[in-house]
C-alpha cells in the first residue's frame, strides 16, 4: 500500500466536550499509537481507520477536559517480527506490509532529526568533548569556530551566582548592561534600572478603580505590616499603601549647599484608576508625580480616586506637619505634579481640595472634579521670630528659638511663647511659604469652593497660565495674595460666584488676555491689580463689579481704553476715561487727555460788546496743549500789550514763561503772545486794534512734574 506523507503526529487542546480526534498519519497497527493528554500516557480510547494512507481518528471514552493538551503520535519500535523462509511463499502482502513498517519508521526518524541540533548542509559537527570534560558545565559553541564545546563556567558556579543575586534581592543584579559608547562602565541591571522612575504597581497596586482593603489580602495588620510597615488599619486602600511605600523607598539624597531640602523620588502613573478612599497624601519631601493625561478632560489618564469628604494631598513646609520631623531637611518644595486627574466623591465639607500647597509646587497639565472645596489652594504665610511689639491673632504663629507655636488666641500682645495659656507647640494652616508657585494648563471643574484660591503673604510672585476653571460652586480665580501673582490666558465659565477676584489692595495681580464665558455674576478686581486685554463677558458689559478699581487696558474698534487706569511715566499722564484713538492719518496717533472743565476769563480787553471764550486742551505728560478763542459779539475788541490776557486752568499753571501766536479766523492780524506763570496762568496778547473778529491763540507750555 501506499504510505501518506506528513509528520506523525498531531496535536490538539480539549474543550471539555469533543470526543473525536483526527490523526494525519498512516497507521498500521493501534499498538503503534501513542496517546497523552497534558504528558500523561492513556488507553481510555478506541482506533479507527488503521491501514487507510491519509489516516483516521480517536474516540475517547470520556472528553479531555478543556485546556487540556491532547498529543496523537505514532511510535514504530525498530524491531523485525517477519521472518522469511527458504523456498516459501513471498506475498506482495507479507512484503509491502514489511517494507511499510520500514518507511514508517524512517518518517519518524526523520521527525526526530528535525527536533534535534543540526548542522547547515555539508557542515561537519566533531565530537563532544569526553565525560569527564563535560561533566557539571554547559554545552557551549567555540567563538571561532562554532565546534560544540564544554563551558568554562560549571553548573555550581553558575547556581551560586543566582543564589547571591536572590539574596541581593533581583536576579538583575547578575546580568550585566553595558552603554553604547567609548568610556562605558559595565553596570548591573539592577542599578540601572533603578535610575528609572518607580510606579504604584512595583508595590502591589491594583488599580482598577474599586476598593480593595488590605483585608482583602492580609488576614492580620502585622501580615500587612510586613509589606507596608506603615499601615496603621486593614480599611487602608492597597493602592494609597503602593502609592506610599514607593514614596518611601527612595533614600533621602542630602542636601545640596547645605539647604535644607531633601530630594524624593519620581513616581509614574501608568493609565489606570487608583483608588485612595479616604487616604490624603501629605508629601514631607520633594517629589515628582506623573501621569500621560493632557489635563484638560476627565478620563484621558491616570486617574486618582478619593471618598467623599476627603483632600487629596497637601505638600508641606518642613514645619507645616505635626507628624513630621521638627529638624531641617524635611519639605516637599519644589515639588512637581503632572499629567494626573483627581477625583472625588464629592461629599458635604467645604474645606476639602484636591492639591493644597503650603510650599512651592509646580502642577502641569492636571484635571481635577468634585472636590469639597477649592480645587487648588495656595494657603502659605512664613512664620517669623516672636516679637513682644506684634499683636497676634488666633491662629498667627511665630517662631521661638528653634520651635515653630500657633497662637490660641486673639489680641496676643506680649505674652511669651512659652505661656501654654497663649500659644500651642506647632504652626496652624495658614503656615508655609508658597511664594513662586506654578499651575500651568488643565482645568478645575465641579468643585465646591473656588477653582483656584490664594491667600497669604507668602503666597505671592506665583504663575497661572491657561487654567480652565468652570462650574465651580465659588469663584474661578480668588487671589486674596499680599503681594500678587499673574495670571496668564485663564478661562472661567459657569461659577456661581464669579470668574475672577481679587481683593487686597496692596497686592498687584495683573490677569492679562483671560478670558470669561457670559452666565456668571461679574468678576471683582481691586487696583493696585490690573487686567489688560481679553473677553469679559461674564455679569454687566464690562464684566466687572461697580466696586472694582483694578486698572483694565483693552482694545476696541476705536483703539485702546483705559478704564480705572492711572497710568503716571515721570509722574505726568493722568487717565481717568481715557483713550487714544487713530486719527484721520492712518500714521498718527492722536491723544485725548480727560475732560478739562475751564471756562477762560479776561482782563484789560476793551470791548463795545459782549466778549465770548472757548477752550481746548491735551495734556501729554507735563506738556499743555491748548487753543482758546476770544470772540466778540454786538460789538469790537482791542488788545492792549502787557495789560490785556487771558486766564488758563487752574489746575495746569504753567512752571515756565513762554511764548505762543495769535490770529483772527480771516488772519487779517497775527501776533506773539506771552506765557506768564502769574496767578494760575495767563496769556498776554499783542496790541490789536478794534476788530470784531474772533481771535484764536494756540500754544504749548509746561506744568509740574507733580501736578494733578
Amino acid at each position: 500500500m501506499s504510505i501518506g506523507s506528513g509528520v506523525p503526529y498531531n496535536e490538539y487542546i480539549g474543550n471539555g466536550v469533543t470526543v473525536v480526534f483526527a490523526y494525519g498519519f498512516t497507521l498500521l497497527d493501534a499498538d503503534d499509537l501513542i496517546v497523552t493528554i497534558d504528558g500523561v500516557a492513556t488507553s481510555a480510547f478506541t482506533v479507527s481507520g488503521l491501514g487507510v494512507a491519509a489516516g483516521g481518528s480517536v474516540t475517547f471514552s470520556s472528553a479531555p477536559a478543556s485546556g487540556a493538551a491532547v498529543l496523537l503520535r505514532r511510535v514504530i519500535q525498530l524491531v523485525r517480527t517477519t521472518d522469511y523462509q527458504s523456498n516459501g511463499d513471498l506475498l506482495a502482502e507479507t512484503v509491502n506490509q514489511d517494507f511499510d513498517r520500514v518507511w514508517l519508521a524512517l518518517q519518524q526518524t526523520d521527525a526526530s532529526v528535525g527536533q534535534s541540533i543540526r548542522v547547515p548542509e555539508l557542515g561537519v559537527l566533531p565530537e563532544l568533548p569526553i565525560a569527564a570534560s563535560r561533566a557539571g558545565r554547559l554545552l557551549a559553541f567555540n567563538a571561532a569556530s562554532g565546534d560544540p564545546e564544554a563551558s568554562s563556567v560549571t553548573e555550581t558556579e553558575i547556581a551560586s551566582a543566582v543564589a547571591a543575586a536572590y539574596a541581593a534581592g533581583s536576579t538583575a543584579d547578575a546580568v550585566t548592561y553595558l552603554a553604547d559608547g567609548t568610556g562605558a562602565t559595565p553596570r548591573s541591571v539592577q542599578e540601572k534600572m533603578r535610575e528609572q522612575w518607580l510606579t504604584p504597581f512595583d508595590f502591589g497596586a491594583i488599580a482598577d478603580g474599586t476598593s480593595h482593603p488590605l483585608s482583602s489580602v492580609y488576614a492580620t495588620l502585622a501580615a500587612a505590616q510586613v509589606d507596608y510597615p506603615f499601615a496603621t488599619s486593614l480599611t487602608q486602600q492597597i493602592d494609597w499603601c503602593a502609592t506610599w511605600a514607593a514614596y518611601l523607598s527612595v533614600t533621602e539624597q542630602g542636601t545640596f549647599l547645605g539647604g535644607p531640602y531633601l530630594a524624593g523620588p519620581t513616581i509614574f502613573f501608568p493609565l489606570a484608576q487608583y483608588y485612595f478612599d479616604t487616604g490624603t497624601f501629605h508629601w514631607k519631601k520633594r517629589i515628582t508625580l506623573i501621569g500621560d493625561g493632557s489635563g484638560k478632560a476627565y478620563g484621558d489618564g491616570a486617574i486618582l480616586m478619593w471618598a467623599a469628604d476627603t483632600t487629596g494631598m497637601v505638600f508641606h513646609a518642613r514645619y507645616t506637619d505635626s507628624t513630621a520631623p521638627s529638624t531641617a531637611g524635611v519639605g516637599a518644595d519644589a515639588s512637581v505634579v503632572r499629567g494626573l486627574a483627581f477625583y472625588s466623591a464629592g461629599g458635604a465639607s467645604t474645606d476639602k481640595p484636591a492639591i493644597w500647597m503650603r510650599v512651592r509646587v509646580a502642577v502641569e497639565n492636571c484635571y481635577i472634579e468634585n472636590f469639597p472645596g477649592d480645587g487648588i489652594q495656595v494657603i502659605a504665610t512664613a512664620p517669623t521670630a516672636w516679637s513682644a511689639a506684634v499683636t497676634y491673632a488666633l491662629g498667627d504663629n511665630a517662631i521661638g528659638g528653634s520651635t515653630y507655636y500657633r497662637s490660641i488666641q486673639a489680641g496676643n500682645l506680649n505674652h511669651a511663647v512659652t505661656d501654654p495659656a497663649w500659644w500651642a507647640v506647632g504652626v496652624s494652616e495658614t503656615a508655609g511659604n508658597a511664594n513662586l508657585w506654578s499651575v500651568t494648563g488643565g482645568r478645575v471643574n465641579d468643585c465646591t469652593g473656588d477653582g483656584l484660591y490664594v491667600v497669604g503673604s507668602d503666597a505671592n510672585a506665583g504663575m497661572c497660565l491657561g487654567l480652565d476653571s468652570s462650574s465651580n460652586g465659588g469663584w474661578g480665580f480668588n487671589d486674596e495674595s499680599f503681594l500678587g501673582n499673574t495670571y496668564l490666558a485663564c478661562h472661567t465659565a459657569s461659577n456661581t460666584t464669579g470668574p475672577y477676584r481679587s481683593t487686597n489692595a496692596n497686592a498687584r495681580n495683573i490677569f492679562i488676555g483671560c478670558y470669561s464665558e457670559g452666565g456668571q455674576p461679574d468678576s471683582h478686581v481691586v487696583g493696585p491689580s490690573q487686567i489688560v486685554g481679553g473677553l469679559h463677558a461674564a455679569g454687566s458689559a464690562f464684566g466687572f463689579s461697580s466696586g472694582s478699581t483694578g486698572g483694565f487696558l483693552d482694545m476696541d474698534l476705536a483703539g485702546a481704553v483705559f478704564r480705572n487706569a492711572h497710568l503716571v511715566p515721570s509722574k505726568g499722564l493722568n487717565f481717568d476715561t481715557s483713550k487714544i484713538t487713530r486719527s484721520s492719518d492712518a500714521d498718527t496717533l492722536d491723544a485725548y487727555t480727560e475732560s478739562i472743565s475751564h471756562t477762560p476769563t479776561s482782563s484789560g480787553i476793551t470791548t463795545t460788546g459782549t466778549i465770548t471764550y472757548s477752550w481746548q486742551g491735551t495734556r501729554v505728560g507735563n506738556r499743555v496743549d491748548f487753543v482758546i478763542t476770544v470772540g466778540v459779539s454786538g460789538g469790537t475788541n482791542a488788545f492792549t500789550a502787557g495789560s490785556s490776557y487771558v486766564t488758563l486752568p487752574a489746575a495746569l499753571a504753567p512752571t515756565l514763561g513762554g511764548a505762543c501766536c495769535a490770529t483772527t479766523t480771516v488772519a487779517d492780524q497775527v501776533g506773539i503772545c506771552h506765557i506768564s506763570t502769574t496767578g494760575s496762568g495767563r496769556v498776554y496778547l499783542p496790541t490789536w486794534v478794534a476788530s470784531n473778529k474772533t481771535v484764536i491763540i494756540s500754544g504749548t507750555f509746561f506744568i509740574s512734574t507733580t501736578a494733578a
